[in-house]
């Protein structure tokens, strides 16, 4: 898999997920971004270790599908969800129409949410540092 990252533009890149769900190790991530270097169209790419495939709306239904089977106090939420009030950024882009609905879907109704933070945006002009952990 390979995902954008969610750094400022001039860090951005890519991560490189093997099969396990984990980064890869050096040696296929270097083969990877060597075949990559040599594309100069993404949507016309001859060859990529393991191919590449262009993927659309369902995986985000399969995504909202998997977050359904965490195991959360659902009476909890029937009785509080209404009155419970979350605020959540999605730091610029990085998961605010998949975070809002999986909320929604969870029973969760009183969510405010950052708007200045909503749409994407590389440059991050609403925070310090991109990275929540800093």
């Amino acid at each position: 898999m390979i995902t954008a990252s969610h750094n400022s533009k001039e860090y951005n890149g890519y991560k490189l997920y093997g099969e396990d769900g984990g980064q890869l190790p050096p040696k296929p991530a270097d083969e990877i971004v060597r075949e990559r270097q040599e594309v100069t169209d993404i949507f016309h790419i001859k060859k990529v270790s393991g191919g590449i495939k262009k993927i659309g709306s369902e995986i985000d239904k399969e995504y909202l599908n998997q977050v359904k089977t965490i195991p959360i106090n659902r009476d909890l939420i029937k009785k509080w969800g209404d009155k419970l009030t979350i605020s959540f950024t999605p730091l610029h882009g990085a998961g605010g129409d998949l975070g809002s609905k999986a909320l929604k879907e969870a029973g969760f109704n009183k969510i405010l949410t950052v708007k200045e933070q909503f749409k994407p945006d590389d440059t991050f002009p609403t925070v310090k540092y991109p990275n929540p952990e800093f």
